[in-house]
């Protein structure tokens, strides 16, 4: 098995994660700060991960402002609170101050090494490469994957410079192709294993396989019911977005949801960070919940040619989703699993929207 020395992931894969840098596996990264494993963020990530974060905040800071004007109209607080609100929020930092600063503090966190690509391969090596059709360039229009030429021909000849094995975590089949005729990079989808790969020796801590064997063996019911416990309070009071269908013309006016019930797909335990009392390792589960959702009705006036409003619904719909479980767990890893207790239990990939189906009016009211 190779032994990688650097770690080098694709901006799709911040993305994905929803650019979360402080939390969940992208934090869990700071277990490799003053390890000779480099993290390794070239300047052009770095522009295009701060450049997502920009377009999030500008996004919150929007929704923020239309809250607050929305207040003002419907009188949800009074015009002194109101009036305190907008001058802390006149306050606000512009969204790429917020983005860089937040990159920046998550670099330091880490102990990323950031390199500019400038240094390591030339704009003439770059066309060759596209002019040759080679990867990451190929057939039809590629000139959206300059930026990752750029990315991984720098990152080649850094390794090379610096005698490093890269892994580099993606899921783009330009990326793939690069990483096959690569001496020093190779490819990975997950970047949870990824963490398996450069950790091996920490699936041997007792803790993983006693657990394991109890998963195995159904006599775990006392560490699932800890998680049912966290995911529970998690989801309570769940809102996501609404979807529905209807002959009428609806509005969403709020929903709030609750888990039912919650299974692991699969025993499979991937260990991401090991400190000395405490450890970071994801699970697979299917999550139920029961989301309740209040909707407005309206139908259209062919003489007046507007919507009338025509009464409200109250919905109720179940709903199933498939998510990656962070379970941070604190004790002794020498120990079994009833020694351990869970700390936190983090949901990677949250229900984003719920469908309740078809709308009509409540012709019993």
């Amino acid at each position: 098995m190779k032994e990688y020395s650097a770690i080098l992931v694709d901006t799709s894969i911040y993305d994905n994660f929803g650019l979360k840098l402080e939390q969940g596996y992208f934090a869990s990264l700071k277990q490799f700060k003053n390890t000779p494993i480099v993290y390794l963020i070239p300047d052009v990530i770095a522009s295009e991960v701060t450049s997502h974060i920009e377009e999030k905040v500008k996004t919150t800071q929007n929704s923020l402002e239309k809250a607050l004007k929305d207040s003002e109209v419907h009188k949800c607080l009074d015009q002194d609170s109101c009036q305190q609100i907008g001058v802390l929020f006149a306050k606000k930092k512009s969204p790429i101050d917020i983005a860089t600063s937040q990159f920046d503090t998550y670099c330091d966190l880490v102990g990323a090494t950031r390199i500019d690509c400038d240094d390591h391969v030339s704009i003439s090596s770059v066309l060759k490469q596209y002019f040759a059709k080679k990867p990451p360039f190929g057939k039809g229009k590629k000139k959206n994957e300059f930026p990752d030429a750029i990315i991984l021909m720098a990152t080649e000849a850094w390794a090379k410079e610096n005698d490093k094995q890269v892994i580099a975590i993606a899921k783009d089949g330009d990326w793939k192709n690069f990483c096959e005729t690569s001496e020093n990079i190779d490819y990975s989808e997950e970047l949870p294993e990824v963490f398996q790969l450069l950790k091996q020796n920490n699936a041997q801590y007792p803790y993983f396989k006693s657990l394991f064997e109890a998963l195995e063996e159904n006599q775990a019911d006392d560490f699932l019911s800890e998680i049912e416990t966290h995911l529970s309070m998690q989801l309570e009071g769940v809102a996501p977005d609404q979807m529905a269908d209807s002959f009428l013309y609806w509005e969403a006016g709020g929903c709030n949801g609750w888990m039912t019930e919650f299974s692991l797909t699969s025993n499979k335990i991937t260990v991401i960070d090991v400190e000395e009392n405490s450890a970071i390792f994801e699970l697979s589960a299917s999550i139920d919940i029961e989301v309740e959702g209040e909707f407005s009705l309206y139908a259209y006036d062919t003489i007046d040619g507007d919507h009338v409003h025509v009464g409200g619904v109250i919905s109720v719909a179940e709903h199933t989703f498939e998510s990656k479980l962070l379970v941070t767990v604190d004790g002794d890893l020498n120990a079994g699993i009833e020694e351990l207790c869970i700390e936190h239990v983090e949901i990677v990939n949250s229900v984003s929207s719920v469908d309740f189906g078809f709308l009509e009016p409540d012709y019993s009211e």
